[in-house]
């Protein structure tokens, strides 16, 4: 009997441990699909400069061009409706937040939430630049697009574990001066 009771446990055990390390594993790389998602954004807001500036030899980005670009692919890469609610097949739950900050030869910080232009105020180069939600600190020194994603992890399998929402940054900087 007692050897029954000790394979029982350790059969309970072992089902512990393995949901556990299921649950982890998928966070994780949940948390590298974000972050996969952020880099792209970045990058690809980074190519879009306003044709005139961009002729004089001045690297400012357009940004409403740039934020068309980043949204379209925050919502096919992390498989979102219009509203930003995941699709039936996403991995998420509820709405994903993002933020971007363009940082350019115009010496502005401009801020764009969920795709909506929030504010502008004085950058220089060679300054810290600190994203508010993360604590993402980056010295500044050449035109930078910075995104930022939020995305809640659902509660999967084992539902007494909370993972704590994704939120990522990624950085893209413009080295291409002559």
């Amino acid at each position: 009997m007692k050897t029954y009771i000790v394979g029982v446990a350790l059969v309970v055990l072992m089902i512990l441990f393995n949901s556990f390390q299921v649950e982890h594993d998928t966070y994780f790389r949940a948390q590298n699909r974000v972050k996969e998602v952020c880099d792209d954004a970045a990058g690809a807001g980074a190519l879009i400069y306003e044709a005139d500036a961009y002729g004089t030899g001045v690297r400012v980005y357009d940004k409403a061009g740039a934020e068309a670009i980043i949204k379209t692919l925050i919502m096919k890469n992390m498989h979102l409706k219009a509203d930003a609610t995941p699709e039936a097949d996403a991995f998420w739950v509820d709405k994903i937040k993002y933020a971007t900050y363009y940082i350019d030869d115009s010496h502005a910080l401009t801020v764009y939430k969920n795709g909506q232009y929030v504010r502008s105020s004085a950058f220089s180069y060679h300054s810290i630049f600190t994203e508010p939600d993360t604590g993402y600190e980056k010295l500044i020194t050449e035109p930078t697009v910075i995104v930022t994603i939020e995305a809640q992890y659902p509660v999967r399998g084992a539902s007494w574990m909370r993972w704590p929402a994704i939120i990522r940054s990624s950085a893209y900087e413009d080295y291409d001066r002559n």
